[in-house]
């Protein structure tokens, strides 16, 4: 990343706020004191890679430092074989997460998941698509790229993602933190490899073994120049 500071330093109409609102107009009802907040500093953060833009906004709130980074082109995890809608989720989820909104990340989390399976072929609500993919992958039934993946931990994503879409207690809502939703996201990462990238990169690979091969018959002697790429 290329960082640039647009904002690092405080300003005096913070304090003059403070100073005048300390007292009412005529001096006789005080008011409360206002919160020892810092000025936001703002940076701007372009990507070398992928040429994606980026503003993070560093402020402290009645809980202390938070730090919430804004995409311009858009950001998540999805790859760039993963389904419209799939990826409409997880973009959801990505702007959430950046924002610190944790329960609603979840959420989107795990209308991404839903609707994974169901791009798969799974019917039915969640629960029924997430028990048929577990006895698939038991009985050797399951697709190839689903015995690659670690149902269990999806099946905690859901059971977490449920309590907030139906909470009953508060502190179960404010247990999130951003580790757990940092492991979520590679979580994902992980799925979205072996759901669409590998399958796709083996195709495409497939073909290009076809053209090889067809060469070979209408061309024996002609060495080809045909190459192969290593999945990343």
């Amino acid at each position: 990343m290329k960082l640039d500071i647009l904002h690092f330093e405080k300003t005096v109409g913070q304090e003059l706020c403070r100073e005048l609102t300390s007292n009412d107009s005529i001096g006789i009802t005080p008011r409360k004191k206002l919160p020892e907040y810092s000025d936001p500093s703002l940076v701007r953060l372009d990507c070398v890679n992928c040429t994606n833009l980026f503003y993070a906004l560093l402020y402290k709130n009645q809980d202390g430092p938070e730090l919430v980074i804004f995409s311009v082109r858009g950001g998540g995890v999805s790859t760039p074989n993963t389904p419209v809608l799939v990826r409409y989720y997880l973009e959801q989820a990505y702007r959430a997460q950046a924002a610190s909104a944790y329960s609603a990340a979840l959420t989107m989390y795990r209308g991404a998941l839903e609707q994974l399976l169901a791009d798969k072929g799974f019917k039915g609500k969640l629960q029924t698509k997430m028990t048929e993919l577990t006895k698939k992958i038991e009985n050797g039934s399951s697709p190839i790229w689903a015995k690659r993946l670690n149902v269990a931990a999806f099946m905690v994503i859901k059971k977490i993602a449920d309590s907030h879409a139906h909470p009953s207690e508060l502190a179960k809502l404010q247990a999130l933190d951003a580790a757990f939703m940092s492991n979520v996201q590679k979580a994902f990462c992980s799925l979205l490899k072996v759901a669409y990238e590998e399958e796709h990169w083996q195709a495409t690979q497939k073909e290009k073994l076809k053209v090889v091969l067809l060469k070979a018959k209408t061309e024996p002697y002609h060495s080809s120049n045909q190459t192969f790429e290593p999945i990343s």
